[in-house]
C-alpha cells in the first residue's frame, strides 16, 4: 500500500493518526521504506569534483551525524554533469531512487503499541541498523551516481 509521509519512521504514526489500532500496526507492518526520485548524472559529460574542506565543514551539517567519520580518512571525490547535448545541458539524465528501509521488530512493535512518536521511532530503528534516506543519497553521490546539490535538493523539499 502507499501512503504519503516524509520517511518510514513517519508512516507508524501516520497509521494511528489514520484510526489505525496501534496493536493492529504492530502485528501487521512488517516493512516501510521511504523513497525519493534523484536525476542521475549524465554518463556523457560527468567529471570529478574534489571537496575543499571548506566544502566539507558546510555539508558536515547536513549530514547525518558520525557520517564522514564512518567514511574515514580517505579524500572523498564527488562528480557532476558539465552539461552536454545528450542531457540538454543540466548535467542530468535519468534518475534512481534512493530509500530508507524501516524492519519493524520487537523493540519497534513495543514503541508503536505505547504511542511514541516518530523521532522515537527513527531513534530506534537507525539504532537497530536503518539507513536513512540521506545517508544512502550521500552514497550514491559518493559513488558517482547522482550530486550531493541533487540530495539536498530532493531532501529538504
Amino acid at each position: 500500500s502507499t501512503l504519503h509521509t516524509n520517511d518510514a519512521s513517519t508512516t507508524l504514526p501516520r497509521l494511528v493518526d489514520m484510526k489505525v489500532e496501534p496493536f493492529l500496526i504492530a502485528s501487521t507492518v512488517n516493512i516501510a521504506i521511504g523513497q525519493r526520485l534523484v536525476r542521475k548524472i549524465c554518463p556523457d559529460c560527468k567529471i570529478k569534483k574534489k571537496l575543499e574542506e571548506a566544502d566539507l565543514k558546510s555539508l558536515s551539517g547536513a549530514l547525518p551525524a558520525g557520517f564522514l567519520e564512518k567514511l574515514g580518512k580517505k579524500e572523498l571525490i564527488f562528480y557532476v554533469g558539465q552539461g552536454c547535448a545528450n542531457c540538454a545541458n543540466s548535467g542530468y539524465r535519468g534518475r534512481i531512487g534512493i530509500y530508507e528501509v524501516l524492519e519493524m521488530d520487537d523493540e519497534l512493535r513495543q514503541a508503536i503499541v505505547k504511542r511514541v512518536d516518530s523521532g522515537e521511532i527513527r531513534k530506534i530503528a537507525v539504532k537497530n541498523g536503518m539507513t536513512i534516506m540521506l545517508e544512502d543519497g550521500f552514497q550514491k553521490a559518493l559513488s558517482g551516481i547522482t550530486t550531493i546539490e541533487e540530495i539536498l535538493r530532493v531532501i529538504h523539499e
